[in-house]
């Protein structure tokens, strides 16, 4: 098995065709797609072990799920940043957390949903390192229903190079691998169904099933489940609130070892208003 740094040439050139990829993206959404810092606060509580974390986060971040119900769970974000704390009360200890993304995006046009991460490495969620190089996502998404009520499906695989530690705080049962960082090329699929109500309200509920193909090739199936709560006009200034709920399984294919794990997810953000001359994306949202 091929480790992510044993070939630095090959992925470096991987990463500068998403970093193309993502600037002719940004130019085709218009002038106006990335501009704007959305702030926020976030806080998780992570079980079996008795972990709390509290942050901030900020990035330049649009939601079109709030522009167009027609629209759910799409975004566009780049330089996200997230500093914090973990309290790990089992253990008595605190911990600095933090994560750093280029960019991140989510697009549904008509019946195709595709999205991309680039250099997301992220050290503030269940696991102690979560770090993706790069990721690529595709598949068929659909939505029916109108401003007032929506409902919309993603069926979306995933591909990309990722690298993990778990560490010790949520995966104890793990004893020194815990502390192992793990490589390789992260393969697998999530569904997805969001119902929105009008643009203040959106529930979801999803389901993923991806494995990162190393030697002990970890197995994560995770079901999540959640609401965004948008205050504020449909094209102005707004705060989102929203809280998720995930619980995730874990195996390895070399061990009969397997254990479950409940994460839960409360966040508050401001997001200014879309600049205006409102661009060409938007429009083209309005027509599907």
């Amino acid at each position: 098995m091929q480790q992510f740094d044993d070939k630095p040439a090959r992925n470096i050139f991987l990463i500068f065709l998403l970093l193309m990829f993502t600037a002719n993206l940004s130019a085709q959404l218009g002038p106006g797609t990335f501009r704007g810092m959305t702030l926020g606060v976030r806080y998780n509580y992570f079980d079996p072990a008795v972990v709390h974390q509290a942050m901030a986060e900020g990035g330049q971040v649009r939601y079109f799920g709030l522009i167009s119900p027609k629209a759910p769970l799409t975004y566009t974000s780049s330089i996200n940043w997230v500093l914090g704390a973990r309290f790990n009360t089992d253990g008595d200890s605190t911990d600095f957390i933090w994560r750093f993304n280029i960019a991140d995006g989510e697009v549904k046009r008509k019946l195709l949903a595709y999205g991309y991460t680039i250099l997301d490495l992220d050290q503030s969620g269940s696991l102690k390192r979560n770090f993706r190089w790069v990721n690529v996502r595709v598949g068929p998404g659909v939505s029916v229903g109108g401003q007032k009520l929506s409902f919309g499906v993603k069926v979306m695989g995933t591909l990309g190079i990722h690298s993990i530690r778990f560490g010790k705080d949520n995966y104890s049962e793990l004893g020194n691998m815990a502390d192992s960082t793990l490589s390789g090329i992260e393969a697998g699929f999530r569904i997805t169904a969001p119902l929105q109500i009008a643009s203040k309200l959106m529930l979801f509920g999803e389901y993923s099933d991806r494995v990162l193909v190393d030697g002990q090739e970890p197995r994560f199936k995770t079901f999540s489940g959640g609401l965004r709560l948008a205050f504020g006009k449909p094209r102005g200034a707004k705060f989102i609130l929203s809280a998720s709920y995930h619980r995730e399984e874990v195996s390895f294919n070399d061990s009969p070892l397997e254990f479950d794990n409940n994460f839960f997810q409360a966040q508050i953000q401001f997001t200014p208003a879309p600049p205006k001359p409102r661009s060409q994306f938007d429009d083209e949202f309005d027509r599907f």
